[in-house]
């Protein structure tokens, strides 16, 4: 059975109770195509029909991760439930939200550290009248969810997954009679934000950047080509950046992830202020430079990104990258081109970034040209870690005034080590993990993350970043396909609040997620009663036979 525009389009109408034009389309086409059109606009995914990508299955259908299941109605997650045909509403609302009912926890991370919407418009005849890009914003516009680029050591992304999706989309919301506009309105940008969700569902960046990384380890493992004395001049003079700081008058910086070091330095005669950070990351140095080389991949994307390129590859050690950075709207955008360096040093590697200048890249008029110097050493700490030691100075051009500024920044610019040790976490699965790994995602599940800042409407900060990260992290997923308790229970914990627990006998394998949600309540309970965490752990443990049974079980949980 294929899906037909009919059965597509009936689903989404019956999923939205207002009058929707110009909505999206799931279309089925002979031969196992797949295509998802909007209305006015040109095919926006198209896939083969086969294998496990979340498109359709072997079967003709959708697999387990798509949008109908075998008995051609959407599965669990979707928008009909499969016992009384019913779903959660909005447009294919429980299908495009993701992962949910996920679990995890790690108590000894946890205890270290819990020791205690856009505007629309509408005219006088139509409530609403607004377009929407896929990433959220409101007004009309178009997304590359796929884009086609060859990375940074020559190697080209695989041609089964290099597609270019582009996407516009109208949402026209009219309910009649006397209704409130600003009541219509709210109602109608919950129906938008789905748009952005269905943008994340087809968002196959991670699997990308890891075939590439792949892809370029063996590069790296293979590598044999010659430097020249000019790069071996810049690699001497990255490494001497660590000597430099080292002399100088440092102080410690707080920073917000536990596993970094960093310090801030200030050298007589130079309004720049140096930085170092140091962090131990859960990879191979291989893979971290791998990673690090990518310039251009997926999840190195900011915002403030105007332009990024790799304009010169000599070899496949060297690189010269341009990239044009937006500022505040009072500040002149700032553009950087440097040559990206780096060199075997022992069983790690060596990392410089050094600033140029190139003919083919002139200062623009009204951009600022900065400079941006920075070293890296990725030295091998045991099988399973490697250390990280981030030096940079950097200069972003302007008036003293403006370094001062911009030195207030240090501790952001340093966090890009946070960034390479949280990025290497996530992709770690449970069939990797030991003390460590547990450890540390418990104590990052205590930090505040920017998930917090946007909290569902009646949602807790903490439950949105644990929300957030139980879909970030391939542990947590496979923890909480497991225990479908366990993501209510640890947010319970995390919150950390005086509550009466309830008193759950069930076992291990029959807790629900209300159920889940009493028993995590009760931990702070215990540690208030108890003279020490680890009685208090103890305690709770003690209270609950399904605890028990995972305690016993699960070598992570404490």
């Amino acid at each position: 059975m294929l899906v037909t525009p009919t059965i597509a389009l009936s689903l989404i109408a019956l999923a939205l109770p207002v009058r929707v034009e110009n909505i999206a389309v799931l279309v089925a086409l002979p031969g196992g195509s797949f295509l998802l059109l909007n209305d006015g606009c040109d095919v926006v995914l198209v896939d083969d029909g086969r294998g496990d990508d979340g498109l359709l299955d072997d079967d003709g259908l959708l697999d387990d991760d798509g949008l109908l299941d075998d008995d051609g109605l959407l599965d669990d997650d979707g928008l009909y439930r499969d016992r009384d045909g019913r779903g959660s509403g909005g447009l294919l609302g429980g299908y495009f939200a993701g992962l949910h009912e996920l679990g995890g926890g790690l108590l000894h991370g946890l205890l270290e550290l819990s020791g205690e919407g856009s505007s629309v418009s509408g005219g006088r005849d139509k409530p609403l009248l607004g377009g929407i890009r896929l990433s959220g914003a409101v007004g009309r516009g178009a997304l590359d969810l796929v884009t086609d680029r060859e990375d940074n050591l020559g190697v080209r992304e695989p041609s089964a997954i290099r597609r270019k999706a582009t996407s516009a989309s109208l949402l026209q919301v009219d309910l009649g009679g006397l209704i409130p506009k600003s009541l219509v309105n709210a109602q109608a940008i919950k129906q938008l934000v789905h748009l952005s969700t269905m943008r994340k569902r087809f968002d196959r960046s991670l699997e990308i950047d890891g075939k590439v990384r792949a892809q370029n380890v063996a590069l790296i493992a293979g590598h044999a080509d010659e430097y020249s004395l000019e790069e071996r001049f810049q690699l001497n003079g990255g490494v001497l950046l660590f000597e430099k700081f080292g002399v100088l008058n440092a102080k410690t910086l707080q920073m917000v992830s536990p596993f970094t070091t960093a310090k801030i330095a200030y050298k007589s005669g130079d309004s720049h202020a140096w930085g170092w950070a140091k962090t131990t990351v859960r990879a191979s140095p291989t893979e971290i430079l791998a990673f690090v080389s990518d310039t251009m991949k997926r999840s190195a994307l900011q915002e403030d990104d105007l332009e990024k390129s790799v304009d010169e590859r000599a070899n496949g050690h060297d690189q010269l990258v341009y990239q044009m950075k937006r500022t505040p709207a009072i500040i002149a955008d700032r553009d950087f081109l440097g040559f990206y360096l780096w060199k075997k040093e022992g069983d790690g590697f060596i990392f410089v970034t050094s600033p140029q200048e190139s003919d083919a890249r002139p200062i623009t008029d009204g951009v600022v040209r900065g400079k941006f110097l920075s070293v890296m050493r990725f030295k091998r700490k045991n099988d399973q870690e490697t250390t990280v030691d981030y030096v940079i100075h950097p200069d972003f051009g302007g008036p003293g005034g403006f370094a001062y500024f911009m030195n207030l920044y240090t501790a952001s610019n340093l966090s890009y080590v946070t960034a390479i040790q949280e990025y290497f976490q996530e992709l770690r699965g449970l069939e990797e993990w030991d003390a460590n790994d547990a450890r540390a995602v418990g104590e990052v599940l205590c930090i505040k993350t920017r998930a917090e800042k946007h909290n569902e409407k009646g949602e807790s900060k903490v439950r949105a970043r644990v929300r957030e990260l139980f879909k970030k992290q391939k542990a947590l997923k496979q923890i909480g396909r497991k225990y479908s308790f366990f993501q209510s229970m640890i947010t319970r914990v995390i919150e950390n609040k005086l509550r009466t627990a309830g008193d759950v006998k069930s076992k291990l394998c029959s807790v629900s997620a209300k159920e889940g949600r009493e028993i995590g309540a009760g931990l702070a309970l215990s540690l208030a009663t108890n003279l020490t965490a680890e009685a208090g752990v103890d305690d709770w443990i003690l209270k609950h036979c399904s605890l028990g049974e995972l305690d016993k079980t699960e070598a992570w949980f404490r």
